[in-house]
């Protein structure tokens, strides 16, 4: 049977329960009450990725829900659970839409492009709160462990990959390739779709172009560790044509 990149689904890692054991947001299970929660949560993706994290306020959020500020509170008891809810559901996107169907020992080259291409499509749709999220991290040190954990997630799926499909054994040397690869493709990510400064390329960037060139860079960083002597693609990777 086919194994795909990462077959064991891994816990959330967000949001975290409160000093009380009090999951962040949780409510009644009640169905009003529930439909109430996704309205806010789905009010503060627009709030937070407008005004970004630090000028994110609550009282917009509930003027974006329809809501009194107590309604949202008895939710969400400060903007950082809600933001915390927001990042759970973000991350589950990112870590689910990635994915690689395919087996890396028939298509090493076609497992990571599929794996890169569900990642960027879901960064490119998620692009305003990845930013947040990023601003976040970079005025909060606990924001900051957040991120952390969620490439190490990724990070320990490929892994795990790699040595049940191809038998190449974890090895710092590898580990450090795959930290090198992650960050190429979160950079590339951010600097194509979402950096006030992004390169003035003509046309711009398209998700299936950057998942072929972020491709070429993981295997190029993964070649010495791990396809030495292998054929490692099927057939050559090329960003598609426009035309095409």
């Amino acid at each position: 049977m086919t194994r795909d990149l990462g077959a064991e689904r891994r816990p959330i890692a967000f949001p975290a329960a409160d000093s009380n054991g009090r999951w962040a947001g949780a409510v009644p299970d009640m169905r009003k009450g529930e439909r109430t929660r996704e309205a806010i949560i789905a009010a503060g993706r627009q709030i937070f990725g407008r005004d970004g994290y630090l000028r994110a306020r609550m009282t917009d959020v509930a003027a974006q829900a329809g809501l009194s500020q107590g309604a949202v509170y008895r939710y969400f008891a400060n903007k950082d659970e809600l933001f915390q809810a927001i990042l759970g559901r973000l991350d589950e996107e990112l870590f689910e839409g990635s994915r690689a169907h395919r087996d890396m020992k028939d298509d090493p080259e076609g497992a990571i492009f599929a794996a890169n291409l569900g990642f960027l499509t879901r960064w490119w749709a998620n692009r305003d709160m990845m930013c947040s999220f990023r601003e976040a991290g970079i005025s909060d040190a606990s924001y900051r462990a957040l991120w952390e954990k969620v490439r190490e997630d990724f990070r320990r799926r490929f892994l795990d990959a790699v040595e049940a499909q191809l038998g190449v054994p974890h090895t710092r040397e590898l580990e450090l390739a795959v930290i090198a690869a992650q960050c190429c493709l979160e950079e590339f990510a951010y600097s194509n779709f979402a950096a006030p400064m992004r390169p003035q390329v003509d046309p711009p960037v398209t998700v299936e172009e950057a998942a072929a060139i972020t491709t070429k860079m993981w295997l190029a960083s993964l070649d010495p560790f791990v396809f030495t002597g292998r054929e490692r693609a099927s057939s050559s990777l090329r960003a598609p044509s426009r035309a095409e």
